[in-house]
């Protein structure tokens, strides 16, 4: 893979900096799979659940206050930051985004960036992302709260250690928002009945033989 990524970059005829990032991300998660699993293996005690499982399960874990998965934006940055031809477009763009997303959790996610640096960015998203795996047009929720998104069964079983936690505050905001944005429906729809009571009125006022015809 680092050699693959290399000669991506390296190819004067048709420099190809998106199949060479792709190769050094793949590259990084492998070698760090690799640095774990000699650590997992030289402790001792039953191991329940298989290793792979367990790694997937550390790029989830979030922090208390909202489940954020700090590790994995931590990780993801770092791998950016380790591709070695940081002359690229494409490595510059990336890190001038992670620069103005200091406060983790007020912008998008490194995953999100990557994503959109690897397959274009879209002006109008009409989808969400899986919350275990990053996919695009997850299009499964949590029954609960309404507020997490999924692929399938399988990544909402996998989430469901970090998500637990906080399932039941995301379902009292989201009933929040919920009535906020009704309330707002409702005010409109009030608005634009009262402007048309008012047109009607003016119209009477300067038409008085049109308003008694009426």
């Amino acid at each position: 893979l680092e050699l693959m990524c290399d000669k991506e970059f390296k190819n004067r005829r048709d420099v190809n900096e998106v199949l060479s990032l792709k190769f050094h991300i793949l590259h990084y998660i492998v070698k760090d799979i690799e640095k774990e699993k000699i650590k997992d293996e030289k402790k001792e005690g039953e191991k329940k659940t298989p290793f792979i499982d367990r790694w997937l399960k550390s790029m989830l874990i979030g922090r208390d206050t909202d489940g954020f998965p700090v590790y994995q934006e931590n990780f993801l940055r770092q791998g950016i930051k380790e591709f070695p031809f940081q002359e690229s477009t494409l490595f510059k763009m990336l890190v001038t985004n992670f620069s103005h997303c200091k406060n983790y959790g007020d912008g998008q996610m490194a995953a999100e960036y990557i994503n959109g640096a690897f397959n274009g960015q879209k002006g109008f998203k009409d989808f969400e992302n899986c919350d275990a795996c990053g996919e695009e047009k997850a299009e499964k929720k949590c029954s609960n709260c309404k507020g997490a998104d999924y692929c399938n069964q399988t990544c909402q079983k996998l989430h469901w250690f970090v998500h637990k936690k906080h399932c039941a505050n995301i379902k009292i905001k989201m009933e929040k928002s919920a009535a906020a944005a009704k309330k707002r429906e409702e005010e409109e729809k009030k608005k634009e009945a009262e402007e048309a009571e008012r047109k009607a009125k003016a119209a009477a006022a300067a038409d008085p033989k049109e308003a008694e015809k009426k």
